[in-house]
């Protein structure tokens, strides 16, 4: 039964590993990007410091506002792929935008 278990388990990791050869990059890139996204809302910080609600929400919509080009029709993209990506991006970038206005609302007060 263990050999069972294991012969699956190897298995799975060697398909896993063909999946993944380009993963170091891509995360590289996506870290780089989360960087940069974060320098886009320190100003926002400086203009809307009051209050942490009207900040959060200002980051988000930054940060959605690239997924705005997805929701016109586009030759380039089929319909379901377009409406996949819009939802995909707005769903992740919202996200990021809150979690990212969170820490950065914390930091301002450890200045």
């Amino acid at each position: 039964m263990r050999e069972k278990k294991w012969k699956i388990l190897t298995k799975t990791l060697a398909a896993w590993h063909g999946n993944t050869a380009g993963l170091p990059p891509f995360l590289l890139i996506t870290m780089l990007r989360g960087v940069i996204n974060g320098f886009f809302i320190l100003p926002l910080l400086k203009m809307f410091g009051e209050n942490k609600r009207v900040f959060i929400i200002a980051a988000c919509l930054v940060f959605v506002a690239p997924a705005i080009n997805h929701v016109m029709p586009n030759p380039m993209f089929h319909d379901m792929v377009r409406l996949a990506h819009l939802m995909g991006m707005t769903g992740t970038m919202a996200l990021f935008g809150i979690v990212a206005g969170g820490v950065l609302w914390g930091r301002r007060g450890a200045e």
